[in-house]
Order: C-alpha cells, then structure tokens, then sequence
C-alpha cells in the first residue's frame, strides 16, 4: 500500500476510479458468476474464461 501512495482507502478509491462500473464486487455476484458457471443446465459450456471484473477488461 505504502507503495501506491496511500492507505487502504487511498487505494480502494484509487482502484474503484479505474473500473468502468465505479465499485468493487459484492461477495454475493462472485457467487452468482460460480454458480452460473458449475450449474447443471450449463454443461454444454467448456473450456472458457468467466470474466467478474466490473468491466475493466473491456477498458
């Protein structure tokens, strides 16, 4: 943290400023993404990348 200038607050607002959606994830739509992924009637889907990041990947 020291290296990036600041204390936790500091950097959490720093890293929330970087993301298109403007906040973290709550625990709650990781699970959602999990689940979705692990569920039955998805078992047609292999070999893929589910990406829970707010956005930042499509920046």
């Amino acid at each position: 943290l020291d290296a990036m200038g600041g204390g936790p607050d500091v950097v959490q607002a720093r890293i929330m400023a970087n993301l298109p959606m403007r906040r973290l994830a709550e625990p709650d739509e990781i699970v959602e993404a999990m689940l979705f992924a692990c569920a039955p009637g998805n078992s047609f889907m292999t070999g893929q990348t589910l990406v829970v990041d707010g956005g930042l990947s499509a920046v």
